[in-house]
């Protein structure tokens, strides 16, 4: 009798650290994300994602400074030119770096709030959860409206979404969202960044 309980009692042992062995398999295949969870092939795409629109962002940046080069020359103002000039060299190297990164190489950033990690000149990619909208049919480089926004910031612009299509964006249409900082955008050293919209949902 006693080695009928024996058995019994080692098969529950046996069978329980099984099921928390399985179980932990599960939990470990997979990322948490605010009440959702991503597999790893949703991680992939998202890294690639957020790969693909810093790409785009450096490249809007790149033109904006192409621009004002132009105009800085016209102008003759040398000084201006060249402080311009030597921007424009860091973002070229930027965009050589970020273009031949491989997204697994990719390092998603924590959440965050825009005053610990949009200072222009000690920017940080982040994680930010808030309310957004846009105000009109939107494009790369539009701007994505917050709450509390002020005209000294934070200023976010669309470099990415979630499915490529900012078409889905419907004009002062509020929604919960999950967006990521890219790159910073040069706007008088206000708090400004190229962003990458990776969820969103209407409220």
């Amino acid at each position: 009798m006693k080695k009928i309980v024996y058995f019994v009692l080692f098969a529950v042992i046996v069978f329980g650290v099984f099921d928390m062995c399985y179980a932990c398999g599960k939990v470990n295949n997979k990322i948490k994300m605010k009440g959702k969870s991503m597999n790893k092939l949703d991680i992939d795409t998202l890294r690639g994602d957020y790969l693909k629109a810093t790409v785009k962002a450096i490249e809007i940046e790149q033109e904006r400074y192409e621009d004002w080069i132009k105009v800085k020359k016209e102008e003759g103002n040398k000084e201006e030119e060249e402080q311009l000039s030597n921007g424009l060299n860091t973002i070229k190297q930027d965009f050589e770096k970020f273009s031949k990164l491989d997204s697994s190489k990719v390092e998603l950033p924590e959440l965050s709030d825009p005053a610990s990690s949009m200072q222009y000149d000690n920017f940080k990619s982040a994680r930010m959860e808030m309310t957004v909208w846009v105000s009109e049919k939107p494009s790369h480089g539009a701007i994505l409206y917050v709450e509390n926004m002020s005209r000294m910031g934070p200023w976010f612009h669309l470099a990415g979404i979630k499915g490529g299509d900012y078409s889905v964006l419907v004009p002062e249409q509020k929604y919960k969202a999950v967006f990521y900082t890219l790159y910073p955008r040069d706007y008088f050293r206000m708090p400004s960044a190229y962003v990458y919209l990776a969820e969103f949902e209407k409220i």
